[in-house]
């Protein structure tokens, strides 16, 4: 994975997830990264390097400042 995203990115993601937990009626604490599986950590993955409970509360909230240390906004 990448260490860093554009806000645009993450905004394009917020949209994403959101939109596709309200058309399959996913509760919020069923979000996870692909990171946070055993097989990706077996295999030493790192993607996306955000953290789902950042990801989690970022989506409840609208809080940015949760995505503090994945913008890159150069």
């Amino acid at each position: 994975g990448t260490d860093k995203y554009r806000s645009v990115q993450l905004k394009a993601l917020y949209d994403l997830v959101l939109d596709i937990l309200k058309r399959y009626n996913i509760p919020m604490h069923k979000v996870f990264s692909h990171y946070e599986f055993p097989s990706a950590q077996a295999q030493n993955k790192t993607c996306p390097n955000i953290r789902a409970a950042n990801l989690i509360y970022w989506l409840s909230t609208g809080d940015w400042s949760s995505m503090e240390g994945v913008i890159n906004n150069a």
